[in-house]
């Protein structure tokens, strides 16, 4: 993951916590996990074009 290791993330998500502190922390966890959701249910509805099946020579 962008060259981090395990022990970097850690340091990383430690710094976020006491910056932000544990209650945005949350809030901003549970705001990105509903966009997900969001674009991952828009992206099951698009109707993408289907591709035609080749036919065998």
């Amino acid at each position: 993951m962008f060259g981090l290791g395990i022990g970097e993330c850690i340091a990383l998500v430690l710094v976020f916590a006491l910056i932000f502190g544990p209650r945005l922390m949350i809030s901003m966890g549970s705001r990105l996990a509903s966009s997900l959701t969001g674009f991952h249910r828009a992206f099951r509805a698009a109707e993408l074009p289907k591709l035609p099946a080749e036919s065998a020579s």
